[in-house]
């Protein structure tokens, strides 16, 4: 807590003036002004942590007033407290958007989403918005010295074909700072690519001041998670870089041997930041959904399920003037109308078989490089506390989280107990009404009631797996309610 140095008050960080403010008596003052002399010499700050008793989600702050609800499983509950030491980030970018700001900014981008439940767009049954200090790693790559890579020509000359293949030589000296990925395992990599970019010329030195009226997320995943991606994109760059060269205009760089080594890629730092986000969760049953404005720039990232009820009001209208305009302009004869419910059919099995592998890549996080990486941290001690190999790091894990032992054996009960799914696969509906067109088809049949038939049938199919698909969008849209608690370990230290 900061104290006004003129009332004694509780200082909180005012996003407006960009000041730390006194909450009686509107005093301000520099962030940095209200901070010890000393601060900037260490490495870790005191806080205090909340933590969720439904999810274990885990938030800090430099204040301890009560929260009251978690951001993360939707839950209204008092929120547990604990004070522990806590790694202190290098940089931060505050936060310029108010939470009215956000409010507004939210309300926009449902507007645009026509199907929508109305609950969402009222923001009914939701949290309230709530600022969160996101921990991201932020990497500096470079590329320098001498280089040599291959690039190859292709041209004709009379009748032959002509390949050219070159040795590229050179000096380069390509820096590529402040490369961010998020480092908490609980805010999945899909949102924070779609909250993002940040603008990071507008870091500032960290200082626990501006932690004061908002919250911040842990930093749980491993500062070596995202070192090949930031490498990746470093690379990229410097090969369209090269491509635009005047000097090598129309030969071909082969990008495949365009590697680290011959680079002479390196990493030249991997610090710790924080970004301004606000986070919003709406919970229905045993989903959650979240919505998150970027705090700097205001750009809305958010899961919006569709309405049923609006999706059917707003499309029905629409197909049946469809349907008016087609007749009027072509003439299908029954067997026309049978192929075209036959592609419809398939157009609908590609369409959901699609969006069930994004659910599937989503439900699993095989996706998410931040999760897979404490799972796979998650699963190596499990794996070890079955086989009895347990080592002293592991016995320091055991040791913080006391539940582990029936978690692994719960975790391997539900692996070898995989309950099948009972209900009819949506894309069997479909994929028969594509077997009975083209049995129809090849048959032929003289009276057209076999044909229409066939097309009625199609069409109940079709509809049947529209419903489906729009039920497993809503699921694409929300999440399985985290259970942060497994999360363990120990922080990683940069």
């Amino acid at each position: 807590m900061f104290e006004c140095k003129a009332c004694g008050g509780n200082l909180k960080f005012d996003v407006g003036t960009q000041q730390m403010k006194c909450e009686f008596c509107d005093c301000t003052y520099d962030p940095y002004e209200v901070s010890e002399s000393h601060e900037a010499k260490e490495t870790e700050m005191e806080v205090t942590v909340f933590i969720c008793p439904q999810c274990g989600g885990e938030i800090y702050s430099a204040d301890n007033s009560a929260a009251e609800f978690c951001s993360f499983c939707g839950a209204s509950t008092i929120l547990n407290t604990r004070i522990q030491k806590e790694k202190r980030p290098v940089k931060i970018i505050p936060f310029q958007k108010t939470e009215e700001d956000c409010k507004n900014l939210y309300k926009s981008f449902t507007k645009k989403c026509l199907y929508a439940p109305k609950e969402i767009r009222k923001m009914k049954g939701t949290n309230e918005f709530r600022g969160i200090y996101m921990p991201y790693w932020s990497y500096s790559v470079s590329h320098t010295g001498n280089i040599d890579v291959v690039g190859s020509r292709s041209y004709r000359d009379g009748d032959y074909l002509v390949d050219e293949s070159y040795s590229l030589k050179g000096n380069i000296d390509a820096h590529y700072n402040d490369i961010p990925f998020d480092a908490a395992s609980d805010f999945a990599d899909d949102i924070s690519e779609r909250v993002a970019p940040y603008k990071t010329t507008e870091y500032k030195d960290f200082t626990p001041a501006y932690l004061s009226g908002f919250y911040a997320d842990i930093a749980d995943v491993d500062k070596k998670t995202y070192e090949a991606k930031a490498r990746s994109l470093a690379r990229e760059n410097t090969y369209r870089c090269l491509d635009k060269e005047k000097e090598f205009a129309g030969i071909y760089i082969n990008n495949t041997r365009l590697t680290d080594e011959a680079l002479n890629a390196k990493t030249e730092a991997e610090e710790a930041v924080m970004m301004p986000v606000w986070f919003m969760s709406y919970r229905s049953g045993d989903r959650v959904s979240y919505a998150t404005v970027n705090g700097q720039t205001g750009k809305v990232a958010a899961d919006v399920p569709i309405s049923l009820k609006k999706f059917f009001i707003g499309v029905i209208p629409i197909y049946i003037i469809v349907l008016i305009i087609i007749n009027a302009l072509l003439s299908f004869s029954a067997n026309g109308l049978l192929w075209v419910s036959g592609i419809l059919s398939l157009l609908i099995i590609v369409i959901f078989t699609y969006n069930n592998s994004s659910i599937e890549e989503r439900e699993s996080g095989s996706g998410d490089e931040g999760k897979k990486n404490i799972l796979g941290s998650i699963k190596g001690h499990m794996q070890d506390i079955r086989d009895g190999n347990v080592n002293e790091n592991e016995e320091l894990f055991l040791k913080k989280s006391p539940k582990k032992k029936e978690e692994a054996k719960a975790h391997k009960d539900k692996e070898d107990k995989k309950e099948p799914d009972k209900n009819l696969n949506p894309i069997m509906p479909p994929f028969f009404c594509v077997i009975l067109c083209l049995i129809i088809g090849f048959i032929s049949p003289h009276e057209d009631l076999w044909y229409y038939g066939t097309v009625i049938i199609t069409l109940g199919c079709a509809l049947y797996t529209t419903l489906r698909l729009i039920a497993r969008f809503n699921m694409l849209t929300t999440r399985k309610l985290p259970q942060l608690e497994e999360r363990g370990g120990e922080r990683h230290e940069a």
